[in-house]
């Protein structure tokens, strides 16, 4: 596998609005995705293996993004995929995964002002031995996230030193949240392992667990 940082960039930087992937891709740098579609119908790889820039998230996605069927691999310490300011944003049939025992802190965080966003089909494979899972939350205290939809998605942690799904209010107020039809489970071998938490600072409501094992 070459590296396809400078290709990616430029594909996602142009006019261009829907970006096909369909091989494996190693990238060394951050990457930004805004108002995008990033589609594979083969199951393609992103594979992060270095970072050059100094950023919180590897990927960064920004206003109304599509994205389907990527596999997202994370070899070096960081998070994964990060959402700002996302509105009407799709994720579907995605698999996040990351190396055994790495320190990953997040493979997907809500950070910021995201609205109407519908995560599907997606499989989340947290193998950190440190911080981080799923989290969905508001950093800023003037700021709202709201209408998060998760749906039919996996989600797996052998962390135990925090959870596998966190949604709460951080610094601000995240309302409207539904999850539904998923699997959250822990594999630590922890006695009381983290799986679950809502409400931790700001303000939380309106959050609903439907159909979840």
């Amino acid at each position: 596998v070459t590296d396809d940082t400078n290709a990616i960039k430029q594909a996602l930087s142009s006019d261009i609005d829907t970006v096909v992937f369909t091989k494996s891709y190693l990238v060394n740098d951050i990457i930004d995705v805004i108002d995008k579609t990033l589609i594979s119908f083969t199951n393609a790889t992103i594979i992060i293996n270095k970072q050059v820039t100094a950023r919180e998230w590897f990927i960064e996605t920004k206003g109304s993004n599509y994205i389907k069927g990527i596999h997202f691999l994370q070899k070096i310490e960081g998070k994964t995929l990060g959402l700002l300011n996302n509105e009407n944003t799709h994720i579907d049939s995605c698999t996040f995964d990351c190396d055994d025992g790495l320190l990953v802190k997040g493979l997907l965080d809500l950070y910021t002002n995201n609205k109407n966003v519908y995560i599907e089909n997606c499989v989340f494979n947290h193998a950190s031995t440190g911080v981080g899972g799923i989290w969905i939350r508001e950093f800023y205290a003037d700021q709202k996230t709201s209408n998060i939809i998760i749906d039919n998605c996996f989600m797996t942690s052998r962390s135990g030193v925090d959870e596998v799904l966190a949604i709460y209010g951080a610094h601000g107020t995240v309302e409207n949240v539904k999850v539904s039809n998923t699997t959250i489970e822990s594999t630590s071998a922890a006695s009381m392992p983290h799986m679950i938490s809502a409400g931790l600072g700001g303000i939380t409501k309106n959050v609903n667990f439907t159909g979840c094992t």
